[in-house]
């Protein structure tokens, strides 16, 4: 944070919290500074449901592109570096702009309980599609199986 000339008490650090305190506690942060290798997952999307605008670098494992892939639900309230320059870049130009942060804040905090990443019911009624879709896949299959060597392929 010093050589970027901000002030040392910008940047913190803190110890695991109780999860009653997760969320409060993240709520006075401005900006998350996600780590590329290995994505913050479900600790990104409680910074999100806090308030805090993201800074991700996907890289090539599913395991390093879990917060990007928020971005979907929150354009402006998430970016996305292309390389380590960029993420640098956006990091910096954030922490100098604290009017633009709290603008996209705010519009953070009250679009996100109308945001399908945080709607439980909409997820459930898709979880519930999803698993008669197995379903019926493994009904249909059991029944092509069922039709033995003069089946699909027309063997025999």
């Amino acid at each position: 944070a010093r050589a970027a000339g901000l002030g040392e008490r910008r940047v913190v650090f803190t110890d695991t919290l109780a999860s009653s305190e997760h969320i409060a506690a993240k709520s006075h942060a401005d900006v998350f500074l996600d780590t590329p290798v290995y994505n913050a997952h479900v600790t990104a999307g409680d910074a999100i449901w806090a308030g805090i605008l993201l800074v991700v670098m996907p890289l090539e494992s599913m395991a390093a592109r879990i917060s990007a892939s928020f971005s979907f639900a929150f354009p402006g309230a998430i970016f996305v570096a292309r390389n380590r320059e960029e993420y640098r870049e956006t990091a910096v130009a954030l922490a100098r702009r604290p009017l633009f942060r709290a603008r996209l804040k705010r519009r953070l905090l009250l679009e996100r309980a109308s945001s399908p990443l945080f709607n439980v019911e909409l997820w459930v009624t898709h979880f519930e599609a999803a698993i008669l879709m197995a379903l019926e896949s493994e009904s249909t299959s059991s029944s092509l199986g069922a039709m033995g060597s003069k089946g699909v392929r027309g063997g025999g």
